[in-house]
């Protein structure tokens, strides 16, 4: 999965070399070769002033106060770019649902409590889109880079929703009004199309959650709040969507193995994640004695691993 911006923080689906054999949707978790995706939570939807991600981010699902023109029903881009992705060889791609929760509906006490209108129209869409062209997904949930700004920093009571993750009667009023909604709505979808191939390839629970802490972000949210949200919404989507795998895309190996395998979450397996993700953007080499594989023992985790991001440029 590959993701390229430039200085000014603008960013543009990059493919990289998608030559190689692509893993069954269904075998993500198990698969024996490489998966090629593309991240989605970006893309050429406005001139280039418009296409920074505070403008556009999380905002194909469900209305956005701030641009309902970006939502997948009302966005012919998105057909055209998926088109694009798969005429080279693209079989799927990694879509943003609920990053900074700019689509998501509260009450004045910042309790979730819903979606933005046209929410299921959007995903169900998404999905059709999707199917009609034998591409997968994996859908990631939160982001932790925005899901956790302080509520002051960017647009107001819209963003900072860090308590949603540390007081438990908010983040149950997030699972209720929010996480199971959506994991309904892809089995319903599954339902109505018994003859179609399933798109969705595995729920990513959130991105880069460690840097949703309080250590990056002040709002008081600690590792052991996000672990807690881990293991919760695993065992959500494994009842709801039972098959489908659940990974957290991290943003190094060092802090996927400190927090994130079966051992960091205190959990047995098949209670955890079924595999996991990291990103790299490092110089550090990923291969060879001194490389990332080697220092935090990737080969003795047990599972499935993806290298989900790394960067475009000089790849």
């Amino acid at each position: 999965i590959v993701t390229q911006g430039d200085a000014n923080n603008n960013w543009d689906i990059f493919v990289a070399d998608l030559s190689r054999t692509i893993v069954p949707r269904h075998q993500l978790a198990t698969g024996t070769d490489v998966y090629n995706m593309v991240n989605f939570p970006w893309g050429k939807y406005f001139n280039s002033t418009q296409n920074m991600y505070v403008y556009t981010y999380g905002m194909d699902f469900g209305f956005c106060p701030l641009l309902d023109a970006k939502r997948v029903v009302n966005n012919p881009q998105v057909a055209t770019d998926l088109d694009t992705l798969r005429s080279v060889g693209g079989e799927g791609i990694r879509w943003f649902l609920i990053p900074d929760g700019r689509n998501l509906t509260f009450d004045a006490n910042r309790v979730p409590t819903g979606r933005g209108a046209g929410f299921r129209e959007d995903l169900w869409m998404a999905l059709d889109l999707l199917s009609a062209r034998q591409m997968s997904v994996i859908l990631t949930l939160i982001d932790g880079n925005t899901w956790c700004k302080p509520p002051s920093e960017w647009q107001g009571a819209l963003f900072g929703h860090g308590e949603v993750i540390l007081n438990p009667a908010k983040r149950q009023a997030f699972y209720n009004t929010v996480i199971i909604p959506i994991l309904r709505d892809l089995a319903d979808w599954a339902a109505a199309h018994p003859s179609e191939p399933f798109p969705v390839a595995a729920i990513d629970l959130g991105n880069e959650l460690y840097f949703g802490t309080s250590t990056f972000r002040g709002t008081g949210v600690m590792i052991t709040d996000m672990q807690t949200y881990v293991r919760e919404a695993a065992t959500l989507v494994h009842q709801h969507l039972p098959g489908i795998p659940v990974t957290v895309g991290e943003a190094s190996a060092e802090t996927l193995v400190n927090y994130w395998t079966d051992r960091a979450l205190g959990v047995a397996p098949g209670q955890g994640l079924d595999f996991y993700s990291f990103h790299h953007y490092g110089a550090q080499p990923l291969q060879g004695p001194n490389g990332v594989r080697a220092q935090y023992g990737l080969d003795q985790l047990g599972k499935r691993i993806y290298l989900q991001e790394f960067s475009g440029k000089n790849a």
